[in-house]
């Protein structure tokens, strides 16, 4: 990655953090979670950014974990699995729109209840005792 930021004349503007212990930390930081798989279940990741307020931008994977969490336009975008010109326009548009960033970043910390472990056990349990 650093031989590729240097040959594209990035380096003022490119910067590896870096490995951390705290990766929940940095994500809370983070002005937008950014997600780019060509195929997701319901990624864990783009939950726990969720969770934490973080606008997320996510390929639509064909199995479709991320369209199950992101409300495009609302708490996050959606971009076309491989369409490196949507994904960069998209961070681009949204690190540029603070209040848009500061909207989505109030949705999902309403929405988080929603993927609580207690609420997620709750379905769980429902389901076993419909199909029992």
């Amino acid at each position: 990655m650093e031989k590729q930021i240097l040959k594209l004349g990035m380096t003022e503007r490119v910067h590896l953090m870096g490995s951390t212990n705290n990766v929940l930390e940095k994500v809370l930081y983070s002005k937008i979670f950014v997600l780019s798989s060509r195929v997701e279940g319901m990624p864990n990741s783009l939950l726990e950014a969720l969770t934490l307020g973080v606008p997320l931008i996510s390929t639509d994977c064909p199995i479709g974990g991320p369209r199950e969490i992101i409300r495009n336009g609302i708490n996050g975008y959606l971009v076309q699995v491989d369409n490196t010109r949507e994904m960069a326009l998209t961070i681009k548009q949204l690190l540029k729109d603070d209040d848009l960033q500061r909207s989505m970043l109030e949705n999902n910390l309403l929405a988080r209840e929603q993927y609580s472990v207690e609420n997620i056990f709750k379905k769980w349990e429902r389901y076993l005792l419909e199909i029992n």
